[in-house]
């Protein structure tokens, strides 16, 4: 949003008005096995506007901007682009056209620098100059806290900084069109509006947006049209003006807002963990505590500590000082285990780096978060472990073919799902 000159009121500046689609994926049908990630799924994508995707985790929202980056081949469907037909799209096809893709898992060489990442994407940035180019795209991105140097390697980046990073990739090679999928989800205030700042600009010059995010008051704030997926098919497609928030959510989940989640717990019960005097790598003497029922926000700004407190709280990163209890009794011993055997679980924010094991099946990635349960003298019972996968996967609503697919198949909500369960 911007203020106006003339009444100082907020307001959504008009998009370009544009000739017609600079961009069209027509009938584009994906499958995995039995499952269909996209269902004839058709988008127009025009100059000057912000096209907002929105949807459930495993909708297809990944799947259909993998297709239009040129990563995933489509089973059938058509990518036009000015008007012509994209034969066989590719990485390097789809770069040299002028669309360019943030990810929502950086696909970036952890070996290489910051700089070198960004030369494989632009290999104009060559000479003397290029380092003043990188700088002037990554600093147009990145608040101070992830300003990287142009030396790093990127597997020495945390995650912040790497989705900087794809981002400026993208932004070096000068798009007509650029596709956005979930790219504020590990950044903190302050790289957010950096980023909306840019977005609007981009925007302001003419260029076409495709921007993928479950947070609706970004798409609030950011989208001139709004297209719902829903089991891998556009089911709705209007003006962001024309549609409501409520309306967006029903349509997501195919039921109205008030059935979606039960009521706050008015009376939360027994004290069930707490922390006290936690010091640790980046935090000191930090007291926290949870009742039952009841959901405790961290929060503050990156490189604050927040994150090392909850992974030491965890057990999953060592701690120098401090006690943790659950359910008024002491978690003994300071690693992961005996955490989880006090009952404590954890979620990274990082799910490929350490959370799921993607070249191992849906039921090996969920049995070892029940190993004790179906396991005797380190003999696995697979019917059990079977049996308690398929549990899982029906209560989250995974969307796979079989406990047996590989996660990394999966789409990013379904690992997501899988990380959870």
């Amino acid at each position: 949003m911007y203020r106006s000159y003339e009444t100082g009121e907020l307001e959504r500046p008009a998009a370009i008005l544009p000739v017609g689609p600079i961009m069209q994926l027509r009938g584009l049908r994906k499958s995995y096995g039995a499952v269909r990630a996209l269902k004839d799924a058709d988008l127009l994508i025009r100059p000057g506007e912000i096209h907002a995707i929105v949807g459930e985790n495993g909708a297809g929202k990944s799947t259909l901007i993998g297709i239009a980056a040129g990563v995933i081949p489509a089973d059938a469907g058509t990518i036009r682009f000015d008007g012509e037909n994209i034969y066989g799209p590719n990485p390097t096809r789809i770069r040299e056209l002028g669309i360019s893709v943030t990810f929502q898992h950086p696909a970036l060489a952890p070996d290489l620098s910051v700089l070198e990442n960004l030369q494989l994407a632009a290999p104009h940035l060559k000479g003397a100059r290029a380092t003043d180019e990188a700088e002037r795209v990554l600093f147009s991105v990145a608040a101070e806290a992830n300003l990287v140097p142009l030396d790093r390697q990127v597997r020495d980046l945390n995650l912040a900084q790497q989705h900087i990073v794809e981002i400026a990739r993208a932004l070096i090679t000068r798009p007509r069109v650029l596709f956005f999928d979930e790219p504020t989800e590990p950044f903190q205030q302050a790289d957010v509006r950096k980023l909306f700042d840019r977005i609007k600009t981009l925007r302001l010059d003419g260029v076409a947006i495709v921007y993928v995010s479950h947070r609706l008051h970004e798409i609030d704030e950011l989208a001139d049209r709004i297209s719902v997926m829903r089991d891998g098919e556009i089911i709705d497609s209007r003006p962001a003006g024309e549609i409501t928030a409520a309306e967006v959510v029903t349509l997501i989940a195919g039921r109205p807002l008030g059935q979606l989640f039960p009521p706050k717990a008015r009376a939360p019960g027994e004290t069930a963990i707490e922390v006290r005097g936690l010091s640790g790598a980046g935090f000191e003497s930090v007291d926290m505590s949870a009742r039952a029922g009841e959901i405790v926000g961290i929060t503050g700004v990156e490189g604050e500590g927040q994150r090392q407190f909850l992974r030491a709280a965890a057990g999953v990163e060592r701690r120098r000082s401090g006690a943790v209890q659950v359910r008024g009794e002491p978690v003994r011993g300071t690693r992961s285990w005996a955490a989880r055997r006090a009952g404590i679980g954890f979620v990274s924010d990082d799910r490929h780096a350490e959370g799921l094991f993607l070249s191992l099946s849906l039921r090996e990635n969920l049995g070892i978060g029940f190993l004790d349960r179906v396991a005797r003298l380190g003999v696995v019972d697979r019917a059990k472990e079977s049996e308690r996968a398929r549990s899982v996967i029906e209560q989250l609503r995974v969307r796979t073919e079989s406990i047996e697919t590989p996660v990394g198949e999966l789409s990013g909500g379904n690992q997501q799902k899988v990380l959870i369960g």
